[in-house]
């Protein structure tokens, strides 16, 4: 499983460290990376991110390079996101991250997004399980607070890895 959760971790690094030198860089460096183009890339990649691979704003662990292939803990369908770490808190995270670096309001945008996907997925019980379903029929689809989950769907709320904390 560590294999297929390396691109995720990747990405989250690569923007880490694109947010780290978005400050003043050493004089050495300073011509090596212009800031533009650090911010033009980050903005790119979090665009293509949010555009391409989340799902009603969420995201899972690990999407193949051909975006077909989803993973969380196990096989992702199309309309399944993750909350267990690395998943969704941990991509709204980077994009409030991102946002307080920068200041560009798309990063806040993508952020309040995840946040709503997880709004979405929480439970009738108040607490979350490791994915949420937006399938309404969906094999992962929970008792959700909102209404709109299965009616005999998951209600168990999970303390484990930190999901409902």
């Amino acid at each position: 499983m560590k294999t297929l959760r390396d691109p995720m971790k990747r990405l989250l690094l690569q923007l880490s460290a694109a947010l780290l030198t978005a400050g003043p860089l050493p004089a050495a460096e300073a011509d090596a990376v212009p800031r533009a183009e650090v911010l033009t890339a980050m903005r790119k990649a979090a665009e293509f991110f949010h555009t391409k691979v989340s799902v009603q704003g969420g995201y899972v662990y690990y999407v193949s390079p051909d975006l077909k292939a989803r993973r969380g803990e196990g096989e992702a369908t199309a309309t399944q996101i993750w909350v267990q770490e690395p998943g969704t808190p941990a991509v709204g995270m980077a994009f409030l991250t991102a946002h307080a670096a920068t200041g560009d309001t798309s990063y806040l945008d993508a952020a309040r997004e995840a946040a709503e996907a997880l709004v979405f997925g929480q439970l009738e019980s108040g607490g979350w399980m490791h994915s949420i379903d937006f399938a309404p029929d969906g094999a992962k689809t929970g008792r959700y607070r909102h209404g709109r989950g299965r009616a005999k769907g998951r209600n168990q709320s999970s303390l484990d890895d930190g999901v409902t904390q």
